[in-house]
């Protein structure tokens, strides 16, 4: 018995040795995880609104509505997409990442009953006041529909006979009656827009925008380089300010590079050396996959494509990958959603700080999407 095993314990030893199999040449796959859809107007969550999880060949992962604080949430593998599905808008993500949070943001609500306020506007004055949901223009007090500004909102006011333009900023409640009389109003300030480096054969023309919560309140006239403008004295901590030059080829092609910052009113100056990127022009749509030309130095990282069809407008956002875009195609049951060959083509190109990661966190918007402090570059088709 002691010779049987003594035979048992020297048998592995004998054994030839194990082989270990080569590691693969590329990485498994990482697992779906979740992806979340945040949807808001005017800061309030909706819900109700269809999101489409797809695999990136178009298949259907999940379904989901958005819940009463306007998520929607499912697991997706890497490089799928996101569909948001807002009666004929329709919002789809390409190359979506797990983790990632969608966040689909609008300064006011499509829907929403009509509220009548009247506003008491400071004195001695007659002020045009705009808001993202309804304006209008009076002398000491104000009456005034707003539509889908959610519970708050932001008043601009302009004093219209004031050659200087005095304006107000204010962020208030909304109410029946909003007093807005001891508010400061505060001349126009002189400043400059200078664009430096810019290329060779194009037209520049700049200007400056104030937009608050999304909401663009103030617009300059466009104006050569290095030449003074007036634009409002505010100081609201919310408000930022998009510098930008518009560069426009000899052939018509037009890009912006703009500076996207908290709001000031010392000069604002854009290298446009710094960020480049080509023209666009040309875009079809096969029904399936839109295509246009790009010419010109630079380089892009994000791609938007709009596609404005008789019934639904579709807008496809997705990390730049050369001239064309698939269109990812809507389960059968969303066919009629669809939009054909026949749709209005816009092919716009950006350069953004983050690339697509940021874009994808902040709406469609290169302008609204941008970090502060950062230049971006957008080009479209005509």
């Amino acid at each position: 018995m002691r010779h049987a095993l003594a035979i048992l314990f020297v048998l592995p030893a004998c054994l030839p040795p194990l082989e270990v199999a080569d590691p693969p040449s590329e990485p498994l796959p990482s697992p779906p995880a979740d992806v979340m859809v945040v949807v808001r107007d005017a800061g309030v969550p909706v819900a109700g609104v269809t999101v489409l999880f797809q695999a990136a060949d178009d298949r259907v992962i999940a379904e989901a509505v958005t819940d009463a604080v306007g998520h929607a949430i499912a697991a997706l593998p890497t490089g799928g997409n996101v569909t948001v599905i807002r009666g004929t808008a329709i919002v789809t993500y390409t190359g979506v990442k797990p983790g990632d949070v969608l966040d689909l943001a609008r300064p006011t609500a499509a829907t929403g009953a009509p509220t009548g306020v009247t506003l008491t506007l400071p004195p001695n004055a007659t002020f045009q006041v705009i808001t993202p949901c309804g304006g209008g223009t009076g002398t000491g007090q104000l009456e005034l529909t707003l539509t889908g500004c959610g519970a708050e909102t932001d008043f601009y006011g302009v004093d219209v006979n004031d050659p200087d333009r005095a304006a107000f900023l204010v962020h208030a409640a909304i109410g029946p009656a909003i007093d807005l009389s001891h508010e400061p109003v505060l001349g126009q300030l002189e400043t400059s827009l200078i664009a430096r480096n810019p290329p060779d054969g194009v037209a520049i023309a700049l200007s400056k925008r104030l937009v608050v919560h999304g909401f663009e309140v103030f617009r300059s006239p466009e104006i050569p380089t290095q030449t003074t403008t007036r634009v409002p004295a505010v100081g609201m901590p919310a408000a930022v300010q998009l510098v930008l030059a518009r560069v426009v080829r000899s052939d018509g092609s037009t890009q912006v590079i703009a500076r996207r910052a908290p709001y000031e009113n010392s000069p604002g100056t854009l290298d446009l050396a710094a960020t480049q990127i080509p023209f666009v022009h040309g875009a079809v749509f096969d029904g399936s996959t839109v295509t246009w030309i790009e010419d010109g130095i630079g380089t892009a990282n994000i791609t938007i494509v709009t596609l404005a069809g008789a019934v639904t407008t579709r807008t496809i956002a997705a990390a730049h990958a050369g001239a064309s875009l698939h269109v990812p195609k809507l389960p059968p049951v969303y066919a009629a959603l669809e939009v054909d060959a026949t749709a209005q083509i816009t092919a716009t190109i950006a350069q953004l700080a983050g690339g697509y990661d940021t874009i994808r966190a902040h709406g469609t918007s290169p302008f609204e999407a941008a970090p502060l402090d950062s230049q971006l570059a957008v080009a479209a088709t005509p």
